[in-house]
């Protein structure tokens, strides 16, 4: 049964991301944005799946733990890649290896954190704590908020987090 429920849940939030994804050049996603497309989740849910997430949330909704993932990452820059996958490109495929060495980008954390929550031996906070991830990068990939999927860049500056054009000319200013 909670198996069935937690497709449910994954459903309706991906539904929920494919309805809201149109492109929206020039602006900042930010809080509301992840509340946002919180929202059309909750709105596309059964009560069931909605209930039960809930439940693993200890009784927030969706949008309130929307932005969690951003908040958390500050104390835990480590998590930071989690947010993005960099892509180039003139590529017409992913290279897991090259873009996302050691499971650090965006597809091999979401993909993690829904293990957890399928996984009938995890415990209420290992799967609050998925779910919160898996939230809010639903709400990254809406938009790839301002390319979180940096595609036109063929790499970046760690040391500020500023994308840099594969020319290294010109830095990401926003």
């Amino acid at each position: 049964m909670a198996e069935v429920t937690v497709k449910k849940l994954l459903a309706a939030l991906w539904l929920s991301l494919a309805l809201a994804a149109t492109p929206s050049p020039g602006f900042a996603w930010g809080r509301e944005g992840h509340q946002i497309i919180a929202l059309i989740a909750e709105k596309n849910m059964t009560p069931t799946a909605l209930a039960r997430a809930q439940a693993i949330l200890g009784g927030d909704s969706l949008a309130d733990v929307a932005s969690w993932a951003d908040d958390y990452r500050r104390d835990h820059p480590e998590t930071g890649p989690w947010h993005y996958i960099d892509i180039p490109l003139a590529d017409s495929k992913i290279d897991m290896a090259r873009e996302c060495p050691d499971g650090q980008c965006v597809i091999a954390q979401t993909e993690h954190f829904l293990s957890v929550l399928k996984d009938p031996t995890a415990g209420r906070a290992a799967k609050a704590e998925a779910l919160r991830f898996v939230v809010h990068f639903l709400g990254d990939a809406r938009g790839f908020e301002r390319l979180h999927c940096r595609s036109l860049f063929q790499h970046y500056s760690r040391a500020d987090g500023n994308p840099v054009l594969a020319d290294d000319r010109v830095k990401r200013e926003d």
